[in-house]
């Protein structure tokens, strides 16, 4: 057994963990944006991420939008089906569930449990690649994660080919264990230790992968735009003091005015001459131009983008007046639903083959992978479930198009009953009109109007029309 996988590899140091900004000029200007990215697309994560550190840590929006997704897939909840009905397959959908869905580590390690590491994985939707570290335990024989750690962007990168050319392989990513360039290491070195979720959004580089790429301009346009507002409100949210004097005014008096209107602040009162009027004006809190402000027109563009880029939606987040029509949101949201389950299904292949896999693989070095159980992780679909029921009834049912019940299982994402499992056999009971043997004790109930199924010897009975496949 060796000594790494049960000890920590990775070693970061606090500014990590909490996500440093420390080289994102301060400054930004769209040529350095444009520079940051280019260090990114050149192999550069650290400096890439740290901008996205700094547009998650400014922008509500993005935000909002990053968490929507990762918590439409952490609120399902992840089953593992056994590859078969024997035994063997049976005990290790047991095994994987008892281990790998509920391991919590101590609070004080400051380790992932299960739902966080998901999150974590999910994060590279918007950064293109994230790294964890799995640290594991064996207690009583048994290898389980204690948790996992998520790596900075510090702690890996891409391989050198020529230090003296400066190039570097943008499709092979090592590891820092302490940070240093100088001294990568090869992930195949620590096998089961690490996690490497890369979700592509676009072909090439994987530097230049990253999701939140494209919305770094819009991102920038809209921080000018929120100062610029900043600075309007400053000016014509003021109210306006304005002092009227009499000809023959002494430059006394008048001077004795300008610095009380200079230095009221908030103060309520003020000493002038008889021969001073003052009024106060309120000040314009909409700008000069309201809603067609030029600053709120960019700061909805980009949070138009951002909504369409993560979301692939922007009708539920519009603001103002300006919405759709019933069927058009219907539309939109299946086509969030559909984004959702992008994520979803990327993020059952990363857990199912680097801590899955894994698990099993040190538990049960001898079993083949065919018995490995398989992780369901789906969004509820009602529309696609009947659809696929509609299907199946015309294709089986009435065509008695030969299947495999196995198929069926995994189509509707059903686990299929053990020979110990207590069982209802519903359509047993709808051909028969009699309770099944399984734990159903209430009769139903049928008219003796209803039509009875008729049965061919060589082809499955005709359904009524109400008949539920």
């Amino acid at each position: 057994m060796p000594k790494s996988l049960l000890s920590q590899i990775s070693h970061p140091d606090r500014a990590d963990r909490h996500g440093r900004i420390g080289r994102t000029p301060a400054n930004l200007t769209p040529e350095a944006i444009r520079q940051v990215l280019d260090w990114g697309a050149d192999g550069d994560l650290e400096a890439q991420d740290e901008l996205f550190n700094l547009m998650e840590d400014t922008w509500d929006r993005l935000r909002t939008n990053l968490n929507k997704a990762k918590n439409a897939v952490l609120k399902l909840e992840p089953t593992l089906q056994p590859a078969g009905s024997d035994e063997t397959s049976s005990e290790l959908a047991a095994f994987a569930e008892e281990h790998l869905l509920d391991f919590e580590p101590p609070l004080h390690l400051g380790y992932n449990n299960f739902s966080q590491t998901v999150y974590d994985i999910l994060d590279s939707i918007g950064r293109g690649i994230t790294v964890l570290e799995i640290i594991w335990q064996h207690e009583g024989g048994v290898f389980s994660p204690l948790g996992t750690l998520k790596l900075p962007a510090d702690l890996y990168g891409f391989r050198t080919i020529s230090s003296h050319k400066r190039t570097t392989d943008l499709n092979h990513l090592v590891l820092y264990p302490e940070g240093k360039r100088s001294s990568p290491v090869e992930f195949t070195d620590h096998p089961h230790k690490f996690i490497i979720s890369v979700y592509k959004t676009k072909s090439g580089a994987l530097g230049a992968n990253a999701l939140l790429r494209c919305l770094a301009q819009e991102w920038y346009k809209r921080m000018i735009a929120a100062e610029w507002l900043l600075e309007k409100a400053e000016i014509f949210g003021t109210p306006l003091r304005w002092a009227s004097y009499e000809e023959g005014t002494s430059q006394e008096d008048l001077l004795r005015v300008e610095s009380m209107l200079q230095n009221m602040g908030n103060a309520s009162w003020g000493l002038f001459p008889k021969s001073v009027d003052l009024d106060i004006q309120s000040g314009l809190v909409s700008g000069v131009t309201g809603a067609a402000e030029p600053a709120e027109q960019l700061i909805d563009a980009a949070n138009k983008a951002c909504d369409l880029l993560l979301l692939g939606q922007s009708l539920t987040g519009a603001e103002g007046g300006e919405g759709g029509s019933y069927a058009l949101g219907q539309v939109q949201r299946q086509v969030e639903l559909d984004l959702y389950q992008t994520y979803a299904s990327f993020t059952r292949r990363v857990v199912e083959k680097q801590l899955l896999r894994p698990l099993l693989a040190l538990n049960w070095p001898k079993t083949p992978r065919s018995h490995y159980p398989r992780l369901e992780l789906d969004i509820p679909r009602p529309d696609i479930a009947a659809a696929k029921a509609r299907v199946d009834r015309i294709l089986f049912r009435e065509l008695g198009l030969p299947v495999a019940r196995d198929y069926l299982y995994r189509r509707h994402g059903i686990p299929e009953p053990g020979p110990d499992d207590d069982v209802s056999d519903f359509y047993s009971l709808y051909r028969s009109g009699k309770p099944s043997a399984g734990p159903t004790t209430r009769e139903p109930k049928i008219s003796a109007h209803s039509p009875s199924p008729t049965v061919h010897p060589d082809r499955p009975p005709t359904p009524s029309p109400d008949t539920p496949f």
